[in-house]
């Protein structure tokens, strides 16, 4: 489990950057790192964040809002 304050630190980098793989340079951590701590992040809220698909990643309305506080 990582800690609450690097998956928020995470998130918001992914939520500023059009990619997992672009937040994942932009902190200097793998993109597997990315996925894992907004995974974490998702289930510990019990809401979705992001959609995902095999070429896209969108932010969810409720990520929207977690962005902006």
């Amino acid at each position: 489990m990582q800690n609450q304050l690097e998956m928020l630190r995470i998130f918001k980098v992914a939520a500023e950057s059009s990619n997992f793989k672009e937040a994942s340079i932009r902190l200097s951590i793998s993109p597997q790192s990315v996925t894992r701590a907004i995974k974490e992040l998702e289930d510990l809220l019990g809401e979705p964040l992001f959609y995902r698909s095999t070429r896209n990643t969108t932010i969810t309305e409720f990520g929207k809002q977690m962005a902006l506080k």
